[in-house]
């Protein structure tokens, strides 16, 4: 059993400790985007209507799926799938808020709409990280 652990934390991708975070922020999204899918909120649902709300929450659980897979081995051809799905739900996410706060009266959504924008930005950052191979290439030199 010692040895399964060994061989599953070797290969996760160098820096673990920033593969593990890349990978929880992945888990993070997929949850946000079933709870979108299963119970949108009104707001959002009123202002783009049922199928891009569905369309939405699709891009996020698909974006987070992919990502929470493919980070810990650094199989970045399909973790850039995964990024670019969820930079798409998020971006959606932060048009309706824009949106919203401009046409609505009732409060002020511009925090969550940065807030929103610096996600977007975090993974923005991991696409710069792994656009330029398929794979890890550190690690596919250093597994047994």
């Amino acid at each position: 059993m010692k040895s399964f652990a060994v061989h599953v934390w070797r290969g996760i991708q160098e820096p673990r400790i920033v593969t593990l975070i890349q990978t929880g922020i992945y888990l993070v999204t997929f949850a946000v985007g079933i709870d979108a899918l299963l119970d949108p909120p009104v707001s959002v649902r009123g202002a783009i209507g049922p199928v891009l709300t569905t369309c939405w929450a699709v891009f996020l659980v698909l974006g987070g799926a992919l990502g929470a897979v493919a980070a810990p081995p650094g199989v970045w051809w399909l973790e850039r799938v995964g990024v670019m799905a969820c930079m798409s739900g998020l971006l959606i996410y932060g048009a309706v808020l824009v949106a919203l706060h401009v046409t609505s009266p009732d409060g002020n959504r511009l925090p969550l709409a940065g807030v929103t924008l610096i996600a977007t930005g975090s993974f923005l950052v991991r696409w710069f990280r792994i656009r330029r191979y398929a794979y890890d290439p550190e690690a596919l030199s250093t597994r047994d």
